[in-house]
């Protein structure tokens, strides 16, 4: 059964869209979305999930659970990308993301699953955070 489209789902779904690229936690976007109750976020985060319309994933330490808005056409054209340290995802460039999985093909007779597959790594703000904290201890 396809869930109703409502107004505030409607808002989840814009704010969700405007945030791509940022892995949220419920009560982040019950912040960030105007006159809408967690429990509401909740109910059609679970539903939005199910249908796939948004990713529901573990934060690096496994205590957060984090929802994204999922990009059909977009993640089945690119590799993801994972940061383990702020649970961060993002899109590998197409080209690259073409030339990875043609290289795999080649080399190892393995087809890769672009719209799954994530590579877990740490990202540009996270490793210059560590950078400047290892900087600071070293001083």
């Amino acid at each position: 059964m396809k869930p109703y489209k409502t107004e505030k789902r409607s808002q989840l779904m814009t704010f969700l869209k405007n945030h791509r690229d940022e892995p949220l936690t419920a009560e982040q976007i019950a912040d960030g979305v105007r006159g809408i109750a967690l429990s509401t976020v909740y109910r059609n985060l679970a539903q939005l999930a199910e249908s796939g319309d948004v990713h529901k994933s573990l934060s690096a330490d496994g205590h957060t659970v984090l929802y994204q808005y999922y990009d059909k056409p977009r993640c089945a054209s690119h590799l993801h990308l994972k940061c383990v340290s702020c649970g961060g995802m993002t899109h590998m460039e197409a080209d690259l993301s073409h030339d990875l999985a043609e290289k795999l093909s080649e080399e190892n007779d393995f087809s890769i699953d672009a719209e799954n597959t994530v590579i877990l790594g740490v990202c540009r703000d996270c490793h210059g955070k560590d950078k400047t904290t290892r900087e600071e201890t070293d001083a």
